[in-house]
């Protein structure tokens, strides 16, 4: 398992990243949900960490073929893509 990028502000965010990343690259989406799904629940009260897990939802929505709700959420979270 890969660690997270240095350059990643938000350390945990960064984690779930790679985690679901690799998860999506072997094709087990179930797996990236969760991991986004957990992001977004730790994620609390910071808005940055909740939009970054947002998007993260966005890329396993997109890999499940929920094109439509993986656009809206992007719109919505846009501002806190890095």
């Amino acid at each position: 398992i890969r660690r997270p990028p240095r350059s990643t502000r938000k350390e945990s965010s960064a984690a779930s990243d790679v985690y679901k990343r690799q998860h999506l690259a072997q094709g087990h989406t179930q797996a990236a949900s969760q991991h986004a799904r957990k992001a977004i629940a730790l994620a609390g009260s910071d808005a940055v960490k909740t939009g970054q897990a947002w998007l993260q939802m966005a890329d396993v929505l997109e890999a499940q073929g929920e094109r439509q709700q993986a656009a809206s959420l992007r719109r919505r979270y846009a501002r806190y893509a890095g």
